[in-house]
């Protein structure tokens, strides 16, 4: 992962070095396994405790095209999401996930500092999944695929050399485990970065 991260945030800066800038920061939000939870617990009547809230920093590289039109290629950190039945039987289910995310973003300016944006994303994610019925069921398995994210957000030009952005949005994860294992085995990361 480290020298894919490297790789990517160096490939732009050769092809756009005028427009180029590097972005981090964090994500907060949560990872959507209510579906998850009402297969495995809920249907059979088992009391969980779901811990799907995440906070993750976030590091990349962006291209400025021009006023409309910009490039990111960022590495957000590993995420982790947990339902635990809430009797103490030890049962668990686990998904963790970190990705590196390729986006195209739209910019609508409304002033010399101020633009909207939306934003659309190819995301490699990884991901880390795990169920556990002791002495039952053991379940592990790692996957790499990608994805698609969307977004909208928002950003202000503070000076020539610094910026922020805000912006809402959801990565989608699909078919992470085999649907013999989890009929219901996507789960959509929704975050505010």
């Amino acid at each position: 992962r480290k020298i894919i991260l490297a790789a990517l945030l160096a490939s732009p800066v050769s092809a756009f070095a005028s427009g180029v800038y590097l972005t981090a920061g964090v994500g907060v939000g949560n990872t959507d396994v209510d579906d998850i939870n009402d297969e495995v617990f809920v249907s059979n009547g088992i009391p969980s405790k779901v811990d799907d809230d995440l906070q993750r920093a976030i590091i990349g590289v962006g291209v400025d095209v021009n006023e409309n039109l910009a490039f990111e290629a960022t590495y957000m950190t590993e995420a982790e999401a947990k339902i635990t039945d809430d009797v103490g039987a030890g049962i668990k289910l686990s998904l963790k996930h970190s990705n590196i995310q390729f986006a195209v973003l739209g910019k609508a300016p409304l002033g010399p500092q101020f633009a909207l944006l939306g934003k659309l994303s190819a995301n490699m994610v990884a991901t880390d999944s795990s169920f556990e019925v002791p002495g039952v069921y053991h379940y592990d398995d790692t996957d790499a695929a990608a994805q698609l994210g969307i977004g909208i957000g928002a950003s202000f030009q503070a000076t020539d050399k610094v910026g922020v952005q805000l912006v809402l949005e959801r990565i989608l994860i699909r078919d992470f485990v085999d649907e013999a294992v989890l009929a219901n085995n996507d789960a959509d990361v929704n975050q505010v970065t």
